[in-house]
């Protein structure tokens, strides 16, 4: 036998299976770039499974109010303001789905246009808010001193109005339309979002990247608007959905008391308030609007939640 060892192999470092993952962080499957942040917030959204369902409900919603004009006119073959009062107060049946109101009109038609002006008017409103909610807050958490001062007084003045007496001398002057409450409703609604972005905004300019973009040389505005406000864009969107269902329940509030959007223009807040006094005579006037609105601000609901866990920076992928 030879006492001569063998010659070893020379080492040579393993090779990555196919199936496994690289470890470099920035490296992705396949070889790619790691994904961004709407990427790895979409797929923590995807993962909440009720988020998603109330997602793809609110945007069924969305079509049909977008389409009524022609869902009722090619499909229905209705008109949501033609009366007929020989079929008042019919059950649901073949011929009316949903029923007919007390002037012989389909419930189903005014349904669904009350859709379109529910969720528009929700839409309208939320926008507003944001638009006045978001620069106020801005620059009242940017400049501080007495530009915040200055909006810690107004906002105080906000709170010492109170909504329902202003509505009510409004409405004693000018009759209530689908613009002048939008208006009312977004000029008293906007505190809320401008207290939440003051707040991110006082959080943020103290980072790292707003005093390296000051050093530079960068306006104001720009630190503003392109640092900042990118940068509390999560907050603003979840404000959005709360915002929305909110204003739902705020029509259909203000029209028990008589002032929200005025018939014959069909409103799922004042269809289910007129439904009322003959809740024992039809019922299913109650039960429809009823339905949409709760179905409605459930799924804004629950998109907002879904939204502000996805868009949370401090959970992982």
């Amino acid at each position: 036998m030879s006492d001569v060892a063998p010659a070893e192999r020379p080492r040579t470092a393993p090779q990555p299976s196919m199936g496994t993952r690289s470890a470099n962080p920035r490296i992705g499957t396949g070889g790619g770039p790691a994904p961004g942040y709407c990427m790895v917030s979409w797929r923590r959204f995807r993962r909440d499974r009720a988020s998603v369902a109330a997602l793809g409900g609110f945007l069924l919603v969305c079509f049909v109010a977008l389409t009524a004009p022609l869902l009722t006119t090619h499909v229905l073959h209705t008109d949501p303001a033609r009366q007929r009062l020989e079929n008042r107060f019919h059950p649901p049946s073949t011929r009316h789905l949903l029923g007919t109101d007390e002037y012989g009109r389909d419930q189903l038609t005014r349904l669904i246009h009350g859709a379109r002006v529910s969720i528009a008017f929700a839409l309208l409103v939320t926008a507003i808010q944001i638009l006045l909610g978001v620069v106020v807050g801005l620059w009242a958490g940017y400049y501080g001193g007495w530009v915040d001062d200055l909006f810690s007084a107004v906002l105080l003045l906000y709170r010492g109005l109170p909504f329902l007496y202003v509505l009510i001398f409004v409405a004693m002057i000018w009759r209530p339309t689908f613009l002048s409450l939008a208006i009312l409703f977004g000029a008293f609604g906007w505190t809320n979002e401008a207290r939440l972005v003051r707040g991110q905004a006082l959080s943020v300019k103290g980072h790292d990247y707003v005093d390296a973009a000051r050093v530079i040389g960068a306006t104001d505005s720009r630190i503003i608007f392109c640092h900042i406000l990118p940068n509390i864009l999560s907050i603003v969107l979840v404000v959005v959905g709360f915002g929305i269902a909110t204003t739902i329940l705020g029509e259909a509030a203000i029209s028990f008391l008589g002032f929200g959007i005025q018939p014959p223009t069909p409103s799922w807040g004042n269809m289910l308030i007129n439904s009322l006094d003959y809740v024992r005579r039809a019922w299913w006037l109650a039960l429809t609007p009823g339905v949409a609105i709760s179905f409605t601000v459930l799924c804004v609901f629950l998109i907002a939640d879904g939204l502000r866990d996805a868009l949370d920076p401090r959970l992982g992928q």
